[in-house]
């Protein structure tokens, strides 16, 4: 399967963020399969000043769905900053079909709410609605779990996708430099080698104007992960594009060499004892 990465420098203006996609696009018209960033059609949104659509008037969304169907392939939004069914904002992942239909949604579960070492603070929870669900998506018939970002701490919702057939786990992020420096590659390896499945994750890069106006900066450093836990694939720091061609039988070899899913067992509450 031939995988399209892409890592975004998205910013608030659409038109631009759609010129930018357009390029980085460009080279992956014989990918199966494309992934872009979390937020792909905005970074840095806030209620104050960002104004909000759904899915069907989102102009990056609707590009990204011509664009699909123009070139008869599959895209997976990384995640787009929309309106839900009932009108509140949604961090949500798409999955759009070479019919330019939207056919699989996921709603990213773990809010960014941190205050980090370093001074900046997040409260992803201020802006967007938390997911309650996990999805799995079949994709020409390979099954990708969904996630966004945040989730990639909490390993236990990489276990369930896994558990429940997942072969390929979709993590597209905005990780800051600063936690992009010190967790980004070691919690991707530990998630593809946990669960012997590949890891997808596309990232955003550079500056970008926040919410409380100030500049900061993603990590960027795009990665593509074996089931062995190796590095297939990093785009660095700059804004890029490229596909990665991905052997889908090393998932079931990795599962048949350590069989970790198999061997899974359900762990009650520890006992704690008090000397």
């Amino acid at each position: 399967m031939r995988i399209g990465l892409v890592q975004s420098n998205t910013g608030r203006s659409a038109d631009e963020n759609i010129q930018e996609l357009d390029l980085l696009f460009s080279p992956l018209k014989n990918a199966d399969v494309i992934v872009t960033p979390e937020c792909t059609n905005i970074m840095g949104y806030t209620a104050k000043t960002d104004k909000l659509s759904s899915a069907a008037d989102d102009k990056v969304v609707q590009f990204i769905c011509n664009w699909a169907r123009e070139n008869s392939t599959y895209v997976i939004i990384g995640s787009a900053i929309i309106l839900n069914e009932a009108g509140k904002p949604v961090n949500r992942q798409l999955v759009v079909d070479p019919q330019g239909s939207i056919i699989s949604h996921y709603d990213k579960i773990h809010m960014f709410d941190v205050n980090l070492p370093n001074g900046e603070i997040f409260r992803e929870s201020d802006r967007t609605i938390a997911g309650r669900e996990a999805v799995i998506t079949n994709i020409l018939d390979q099954k990708f779990g969904h996630s966004i970002c945040f989730d990639l701490r909490f390993p236990s919702l990489f276990s369930a996708l896994s558990q429940a057939g997942a072969e390929i786990l979709v993590v597209p992020a905005a990780f800051t430099q600063s936690t992009g420096r010190a967790h980004w590659e070691i919690l991707l390896r530990a998630r593809a080698i946990e669960n012997g499945a590949y890891v997808i994750a596309p990232a955003q890069t550079g500056a970008y104007r926040h919410s409380d106006g100030t500049t900061r900066h993603c990590w960027g450093h795009s990665l593509v992960v074996s089931p062995w836990g190796e590095v297939l694939a990093n785009l660095g720091t700059e804004p890029n594009s490229q596909i990665i061609e991905i052997d889908l039988e090393r998932v079931s070899q990795a599962r048949s060499d350590i069989p970790i899913i198999k061997s899974a067992q359900k762990i009650a509450k520890p006992r704690i004892v008090k000397p």
